[in-house]
Parts: structure tokens; sequence; C-alpha cells
């Protein structure tokens, strides 16, 4: 099966799961949707299931494999991609390149043993532009552009990540309910959640992704 996406481009469907179900999307639907997940991040038992073509066979392996659907809908369930991070000691000029090479607006900060240190966003590379005292100030009209940028631009070669990204991003264990990461998402106002589990990173959880797996089904 080949299924063309909102931006018009093709891809292989190769296995499809159905659920039948009523209107109202109640706990065991979930509960599906959050098994049908954890075998969606398993690329190996995806690709095994693809050239099934025994039941039987299909549902030993889930049997294997510990698939359960009367596990809870938790944060890991969310997960979609797994965002490689950049390192704090990386220069702000290079992770800067790689939002624009990525098309991303920002990237999850991990040091070199795996622990989660924040977030660097493009705003956060722009405020390395200004000068401190700029937030004493209400406007900065009187200021022409080259007098501000000209000076980032001569020490931007020499700035590292760790010097401006944030580090006050909400986070959540893998294991939170689904109502947390809604929660936190509402209350910091922002558009994802960061999932870590003892200090280490693990993936990233964005408001599109419980939309699609919870609200519109």
């Amino acid at each position: 099966l080949i299924l063309k996406t909102a931006d018009g481009k093709a891809t292989n469907i190769n296995i499809i799961f159905m659920i039948v179900t009523g209107k109202e999307k109640n706990k065991l639907v979930l509960n599906i949707l959050s098994a049908i997940s954890r075998l969606g991040r398993n690329k190996a038992m995806l690709s095994e299931i693809g050239r099934m073509k025994s039941p039987e066979r299909l549902v030993k392996l889930i049997e294997i494999e510990d698939i359960e659907v009367g596990k809870a809908f938790v944060a890991g369930d969310l997960i979609e991609e797994v965002v490689i991070p950049i390192d704090p000691e990386m220069l702000l000029e290079e992770a800067g390149r790689r939002m624009m090479d990525e098309i991303r607006n920002a990237f999850p900060v991990v040091d070199k043993a795996g622990n989660f240190i924040g977030e660097l966003s493009n705003v956060d590379i722009l405020k390395a532009g200004i000068p401190g005292y700029a937030s004493y100030m209400n406007d900065l009209g009187f200021m022409r552009d080259d007098d501000i940028f000209e000076e980032y631009l001569k020490k931007e070669k020499k700035l590292k990540v760790k010097e401006f990204c944030n580090t006050n991003v909400p986070i959540v264990d893998r294991r939170a309910p689904v109502i947390e990461v809604s929660f936190l998402m509402t209350k910091s106002k922002s558009q994802s959640v960061y999932v870590v589990e003892k200090g280490k990173y693990i993936g990233e959880i964005y408001a599109r992704d419980v939309f699609k797996k919870v609200f519109y089904l």
C-alpha cells in the first residue's frame, strides 16, 4: 500500500492496525494504542511482523515480547522520534548551522555521559547577539543592527552551547501518565517536554504527539 502524506510525498505502508470501537475513546482504546506504540518502537519486530503469514505466529511473538494491552498509556509511549542531541561544549556557530540544516527550532543538550543538561533554541542563539544591558531597556531602536551583531560575529567561534542553553525546561519521567505530560505543556506554555530518566535523556514529546495519539485517533 502506498500513501501520500500531507506534503505530497509517497510513502510505503507495510502494516495497518485496525481498532474497532465506538465513538467514545475509552481507557481500553488508549491501552491498545499504548501497546501499538511499544510495537512501533521495535523496528526489527515490525519488520518481522510485515513478513508474517500466520496469525498464530503473530500472537506468539507478541507474547514473547511481553506486549500487554492492559498497561497504562504513559509518556514513553508518546515518543515518536529521538532527536540526536548536541553537546554543551559544541560551538554555538556549529549548533546554529545544524538547526538550519535539519530545519529545527531547538535541540536537547546532553553531555558525553548522556546526562540531560537542557535545551538550546534558535531564540537562545539570538539572545547571544543582544547585549546584556538590553534587558534593562524598553527599546533598542536607537541602535543599528550591525552595531550589535558585529560584536556577536566577532566572537561566535568562541561561544559554546553551555553558555546559552536553557536549563529550566519541562521534563517528565518515562512512566509519567499522559495527563501529567499535558499539564506540564499547558502550565509551561511549551510545545514539547523532555523525557528524562535518572538524569539521562530518553526523548522528547511534542504537543502534536498527544493530539495525534490521544485526542485525534
